[in-house]
């Protein structure tokens, strides 16, 4: 897991990794990668309310068999009005850091 200048890339930390963390570890984020493709055991509320992100970034193969990101994920993300980026939607999604 690496946190950035406002961005948190998880990587594939487990949900038992993401539990382990406060918000004094890692504060509110603006930009989150969804760990695990968006499945629906790797993201829990909990952590999405820890991290509270405005944007969240899944990086998910088109029509992957496993069938990521999962509605479960999808739908908590919506419900706290958390932007979607999905690499199987748009391809590469680029953001540009401000100094």
């Amino acid at each position: 897991m690496i946190l950035f200048d406002g961005v948190l890339f998880t990587g594939d930390a487990s949900p038992f990794v993401l539990g382990r963390l406060s918000h004094s570890t890692i504060g509110k984020v603006d930009i989150l990668k969804v760990p695990h493709h968006g499945s629906k055991n790797g993201l829990t509320k909990k952590f999405l309310d820890l991290a509270d992100p405005s944007t969240a970034v899944i990086s998910v193969g088109k029509n992957n068999s496993y069938g990521h990101p999962s509605k479960e994920v999808l739908d908590m993300l919506k419900a706290k009005n958390i932007k979607i980026r999905r690499t199987d939607e748009e391809g590469d999604i680029v953001f540009k850091l401000k100094d």
